[in-house]
């Protein structure tokens, strides 16, 4: 049993993240008091971890395409059956993807899209 920090109850130690720098190797903190903390954090501080996000990105955007290619290229069969079979048996996905398709697809889009520049 550990008390909660944030909520003061007791509770299994199971209900606590791990931790490696505690003593008893979880956090002060029981999982859902984290997770609304982390959700409070995350709304208060959306530009700042957003601006982290992209500066890392642009340092980093070589490697990172890098190890998306490589990703695809040695998963491509097992990521095109896991979207077959989610776009076989998810009605709501199928929906969506041919939605997309639709609006990539549409004429009177294209046609606006090849429309000259003027200055």
């Amino acid at each position: 049993m550990k008390t909660c920090t944030t909520c003061n109850v007791n509770k299994e130690l199971d209900e606590f993240g791990k931790h490696k720098d505690m003593r008893d190797g979880h956090l002060n903190q029981c999982k859902s008091c984290r997770a609304e903390y982390m959700k409070n954090y995350s709304s208060r501080n959306a530009y700042t971890i957003s601006s982290r996000h992209r500066s890392y990105y642009e340092k980093n955007d070589e490697r990172i395409k890098t190890r998306t290619r490589n990703h695809w290229r040695e998963n491509a069969i097992s990521i095109n059956e896991k979207r077959r079979e989610r776009y076989n048996t998810d009605e709501e996905y199928r929906t969506k993807v041919l939605k997309q398709c639709s609006d990539l697809f549409d004429v009177e889009s294209t046609e606006k899209k090849k429309l000259p520049r003027t200055i």
